[in-house]
């Protein structure tokens, strides 16, 4: 045993060892800066413990991210990927480098990157090393300012609208931008800005020495009551400091979206009620948008969505999942929602979640009552399986009522048993499995609550009656007698008969447990 965990020592070391010393090729470094007015950029690829006499050379390829060959790198106007291959003399170790030109123009466009790839090793035992890929940031010389976006929007009742402004470029000095609105369809003291107060709102953003954080425009939202005047827009300006640039976008426009539309159409549910086995590994719900009498589907439309916790759980019953549903203007139809469900492996009872929608805009309505449930069947229920009623069975022709799955509490397995419908006095209750049986057996449990003698639950195989339980002596769980089974056809049946008077215990009967040689249902 000490040779062997010594030899397996050894491996490991000789192993390590070999991948230490291969022949490989690989850049210095994942992740290279350089400047926007930098003419070329070299990047050093190395290779590492040569075999002996043996030649090397690999290929390297740039691959467009943020920013683009034939704009940013490479020949202007040629977007063709950059490309070439690197060669090594039998035996050689001298680090080689690609030369990549940058291109310096006068767009803010901020940190671009791109990458290059080496691939297609040539030698024998010659490979690319596990730094065969490195990512390239250009930094932007170009010193401005510019909007985050050029688009925003609000509800009408948000309180106020933020914008963002970007600095570009060097951060090595101090810097300043002013700002200010200009109306549109929104006025000034009417529909943003201070109630009653025609005054355009305006301000100043400072930047320090190697701050290039974002900074914030806050202009407050007027939330009035006039119904009828729709989305309303306004402008904001930026106007950069001496010695910067206005890059784009340098005005963003603000759309007000009125909060006093009556809904012209409306979002729902296409049904009220989904059901999903535990091991199906998602479950879709769809909404619909609709236009409503004397409506139209004119307007965008929007509705948030979140799963809401039941009887089954987040985490352990299904992934929770909120997001957003969105329609262009002019556009019906439906948008899914697909949630995952986890499948655990416990027996347990069906079990309740929902997804509830909110949040839609002004002129779009969300059908009461705005939620959808989900009901989850268990798929670890052993008998009767995944909690339903099995293949097969059926109430025979000569009982008043049948048996139906129950999760009362107390199943011999998992959660669920098949027990009686409720008879009165002089009526039986019925449960039989008819089809073809391959040879072997079947053996079950039983639990009854009944008057002692007179309601009793018996058993047969093809009209023989083979066993019989009455009383509450057996209100626990009670293993039946192993029958056998010949090949071929056989009908099981359990029937519950109570007499003409007096009820005794719970006047129930369970049967649960139910194993058999193979079985095919009758057709």
């Amino acid at each position: 045993m000490l040779k062997a965990r010594l030899f397996f020592c050894f491996l490991l070391v000789a192993t390590a060892s070999m991948a230490a010393n291969a022949d490989s090729l690989q850049f210095t470094t994942t992740t290279v800066n350089v400047s926007e007015g930098t003419a070329n950029l070299l990047l050093t690829v190395s290779r590492t413990s040569p075999s002996v006499g043996v030649a090397a050379g690999i290929t390297w390829t740039t691959v467009d991210g943020t920013a683009h060959a034939g704009t940013d790198f490479g020949p202007v106007g040629d977007a063709t990927p950059l490309s070439g291959t690197l060669s090594w003399p039998a035996g050689a170790t001298k680090a080689l480098s690609i030369s990549i030109p940058i291109t310096n123009d006068t767009l803010m466009q901020g940190t671009r990157t791109f990458t290059v790839v080496l691939s297609e090793p040539t030698g024998a035992g010659v490979t690319a090393g596990v730094y065969s890929t490195v990512t390239v940031r250009i930094n932007d010389n170009d010193k401005g300012f510019a909007f985050s976006q050029a688009n925003y929007a609000v509800d009408e009742q948000a309180g106020n609208v933020i914008l963002s402004v970007q600095r570009i470029g060097p951060a090595t000095t101090t810097a300043s931008a002013t700002w200010n609105t200009a109306n549109g369809t929104a006025i000034a003291g009417q529909d943003f800005g201070t109630q009653n107060s025609a005054l355009q709102r305006s301000g100043t953003l400072s930047w320090g020495i190697g701050d290039a954080a974002a900074k914030n425009i806050v202009i407050p939202i007027i939330n009035d009551t006039l119904g009828g005047e729709g989305d309303e827009t306004f402008t904001v300006n930026l106007t950069p400091g001496a010695g910067y640039v206005l890059g784009t976008p340098g005005v963003a426009t603000v759309t007000i979206h009125d909060n006093d539309i009556p809904p012209e159409s409306e979002l729902r549910f296409t049904q009220p009620k989904y059901t999903v086995i535990e091991d199906a590994g998602t479950v879709t719900l769809n909404v619909e948008r609709v236009a409503l009498a004397g409506g139209n589907l004119d307007r965008a439309a929007s509705v948030s969505y979140a799963t809401v916790p039941g009887t089954a759980l987040a985490t352990y019953d299904y992934v929770t999942k909120l997001g957003t549903l969105s329609w262009a203007a002019g556009e019906g139809g439906t948008k899914p929602i697909t949630i995952a469900i986890v499948n655990n492996t416990l027996a347990e009872p069906p079990e309740l979640f929902s997804v509830r929608l909110s949040n839609a805009p002004s002129g779009v309505g969300i059908a009461a009552p705005g939620e959808a449930s989900v009901l989850i069947l268990d798929d670890d229920e052993k008998f009767p399986p995944k909690g339903a009623m099995p293949a097969g069975f059926g109430t025979p022709s000569d009982t008043t009522k049948g048996f139906h799955v129950s999760n009362d509490a107390g199943a011999f397995e998992g959660a669920f048993t098949l027990k009686n419908d409720f008879i009165d006095d002089g009526e039986s209750a019925g449960i039989e499995m008819t089809g073809e049986f391959a040879a072997g057996s079947a053996s079950f449990r039983v639990k009854v609550s009944t008057e002692a003698t007179f309601d009793v639950l018996s058993f047969y195989i093809d009209g023989v009656l083979r066993n019989s339980w009455s009383g509450n002596t057996v209100a626990t769980w009670q293993l039946s007698p192993t029958y056998a089974l010949t090949l071929g056809p056989h009908t099981l049946k359990w029937v519950y008969t109570k007499d003409a008077s007096v009820s005794v215990g719970a006047d129930s009967v369970y049967v649960d447990g139910l194993t058999t040689s193979t079985f095919t249902p009758a057709p």
